[in-house]
């Protein structure tokens, strides 16, 4: 047992009997707060962003894909391959462009809030 001028004498067998004594008004706080704050149902849902960008992210990839197949296509004149290569530009831009955006947008959205309290003993 080590001697001390504060706190807890450590080593005793009145270690966690004084310890739980003092940390009891600790855990009804908590619990009060825990009540208060947590509540009930799914704590998250699909993103509406990030759904909407999704869906404009395959689109776009719908239509590169079809584009490079106009581009592939046997007997296509100068003109419209002209066209088509700048449409297939601008298409990767777009796919790009919602990829981009998609990564830096959060797939889901916290709906509830959740406590959570645990006290360790250490004896």
């Amino acid at each position: 047992m080590v001697h001390s001028l504060s706190g807890v004498p450590q080593g005793s067998v009145i270690s966690p009997l004084l310890s739980n004594i003092y940390l009891h008004e600790l855990d009804s706080f908590m619990e009060i707060i825990k009540k208060e704050y947590t509540q009930k149902g799914v704590i998250s849902k699909v993103n509406p962003k990030y759904a909407k960008l999704l869906g404009e992210e395959r689109k776009a990839r719908k239509k590169l894909k079809g584009l490079l197949g106009v581009k592939s296509k046997v007997g296509i004149t100068e003109a419209e391959l002209v066209l088509t290569k700048e449409a297939i530009r601008l298409a990767k831009a777009t796919l790009q462009g919602y990829t981009a955006l998609k990564r830096n947008t959060p797939s889901r959205i916290r709906v509830l809030t959740r406590v959570y309290y645990v006290r360790y003993a250490d004896d």
